[in-house]
């Protein structure tokens, strides 16, 4: 259904369905490049890079475990310690996107952007679970960025029919 309902507007894309509610997904208006998909932790990620006309981008996409017991926390710690290494193997500009099940002031999250030097494009609260519930709610969703890279806006999407709230990026280029 996504990919018949999107393919005009966006026509470049991959999907990774997964019966366990893990799959992933990429739909882009720009050529997708060197796309692969990279499981992590049992986990399909997919990577590679958007063909823009200023610049190739790299991108890696990823949703994380559910931490709901003392080994799936420790699975997604280890998780974004791979996406970590994954994002550092790659040079450019870059894009990390996903739902990371953990929020912004975790030390899994703080360590990530110390190591890979991207920055959390979300710069107020911006909660994005439980859709559900009004209050209270936790930023889990991350759009992160390199430093080539400026983010211009971040919001959350309100009307959605996840449990989560989407979120929206708007970036460009930094002069070089």
């Amino acid at each position: 259904s996504l990919d018949t309902g999107l393919a005009k507007t966006y026509p470049y894309s991959r999907i990774e369905p997964r019966a366990d509610g893990y799959g992933i997904a990429v739909f882009s208006k720009y050529p997708l490049i060197d796309l692969q998909t990279v499981y992590l932790q049992q986990v399909p990620n997919l990577a590679g890079k958007i063909r823009l006309p200023e610049a190739d981008v790299g991108f890696t996409i990823s949703h994380l475990i559910t931490p709901i017991t003392e080994t799936s926390y420790r699975l997604r710690n280890k998780h974004i310690r791979q996406i970590g290494k994954h994002v550092l193997k790659n040079e450019g500009p870059q894009l990390v996107i996903g739902d990371y099940n953990t929020v912004p002031w975790d030390s899994a999250i703080s360590n990530f952007k110390s190591r890979t030097r991207l920055m959390d494009s979300r710069k107020g609260f911006s909660a994005t679970f439980p859709n559900w519930l009004s209050l209270p709610m936790i930023p889990i969703d991350y759009i992160f960025h390199s430093p080539e890279i400026a983010c211009l806006g971040f919001q959350t999407i309100e009307r959605t029919s996840s449990d989560h709230l989407g979120i929206i990026g708007s970036y460009r280029m930094k002069d070089r």
